[in-house]
């Protein structure tokens, strides 16, 4: 059984009330709670080392290219506030 897709308000919340085109694009993937948290976690792990690791599936591949897109609006610190987590 696959996991539900995520609602707009779950990726809103887990993103930390992102900007809604971003928000709207994640949802548009189809994608679950479970695989945005796999993005999340994956670009967290590879953020400090620099390392690109192998996404869990094409549409965490998906995600990530979404959410990499997100560091276009970092502050001067480069952090950007994701769930609470900065990245």
């Amino acid at each position: 059984m696959t996991n539900p897709t995520a609602s707009w308000d779950e990726v809103d919340e887990l993103l930390g009330h992102a900007d809604s085109r971003i928000v709207q694009e994640i949802v548009d993937t189809g994608a679950s709670i479970d695989e945005l948290g796999a993005a999340i976690d994956e670009l967290e792990t590879a953020g400090g080392s620099g390392e690109a690791q192998l996404p869990a599936s094409p549409r965490v591949a998906q995600l990530r290219k979404i959410l990499e897109g997100m560091r276009r609006g970092l502050d001067e610190e480069g952090t950007m506030p994701i769930g609470g987590t900065l990245i």
